[in-house]
């Protein structure tokens, strides 16, 4: 049974991938904004076959200077809102308990052996 894409690399054998292709790595993370990008471009070319997660992961650990997970926004932030003074309302308090009736009684002893 053969498949189009490549396979994963087997637990333990992703850093040993990574660390093998760091040249490679650090060349194409240069071209581009953040790590998603970084990885996709890899990920095409078929330079990793690393999950995105381990990718990170290794990354920062061998790149002190990663830069972010995030893609980079273009939308500036807007102004902060005006603060509204909002009246102080009452404390809330809890409703009172209602009382048990008819009035709760304790089985005694005697009641308790007598009904059994």
């Amino acid at each position: 049974m053969s498949s189009a894409h490549p396979k994963r690399a087997s637990r333990g054998q992703s850093r040993l991938e990574f660390m093998s292709k760091k040249e490679k790595i650090a060349e194409v993370a240069g071209q581009y904004p953040n790590l998603k990008e970084v990885w996709t471009a890899l990920k095409e070319q078929g330079v990793v076959t690393i999950a995105y997660s381990t990718f990170c992961n290794v990354y920062r650990e061998v790149f002190t200077d990663a830069p972010d997970t995030k893609p980079t926004s273009t939308v500036q932030p807007a102004e902060p809102a005006k603060q509204t003074v909002v009246s102080q309302a009452e404390p809330r308090t809890r409703k009172p308990i209602p009382a048990v009736t008819p009035p709760f009684k304790m089985a005694t002893e005697a009641e308790v052996n007598k009904k059994w």
